[in-house]
């Protein structure tokens, strides 16, 4: 729902950063939610956790990929050659993924760059 009201929100209109950082934060609660007191081992027998989060991973991506230059380089802390790196691993060589790579990219920096994306977008540092 809070995605759909994001999508509405911006229907018809010019989409801006404040656009795709919102959509972001809703790709990365996927994710953090998904993951939520989920162990290596479930995620490695479960298919369906990894296609959420390698699908939620590629969303994060593309919308960063919208995201200025401005912005960017305002916040140049942020990896964003390393959040383009994981989209274009696992988009293009989806069946070879090693998935310990995933699940530490999930449970250690997924929820620290959210917290980063939080923290920018409620103090305006736009």
């Amino acid at each position: 729902m809070k995605y759909l009201r994001t999508v509405l929100k911006y229907m018809g209109n010019n989409k801006d950063d404040n656009y795709y950082l919102e959509k972001m934060k809703i790709f990365f609660e996927r994710i953090i939610n998904t993951i939520a007191d989920v162990s290596y081992d479930d995620f490695v027998d479960d298919i369906d956790k990894q296609d959420i989060t390698m699908f939620n991973l590629i969303q994060i991506s593309e919308n960063a990929k919208m995201i200025s230059l401005e912005y960017k380089d305002n916040n140049a802390d942020i990896p964003w050659v390393d959040i383009y790196g994981l989209r274009n691993r696992i988009g293009h060589d989806y069946g070879n993924v090693v998935l310990g790579v995933v699940y530490q990219t999930i449970t250690n920096d997924i929820p620290n760059l959210y917290a980063k994306l939080y923290e920018e977008t409620n103090d305006d540092k736009r």
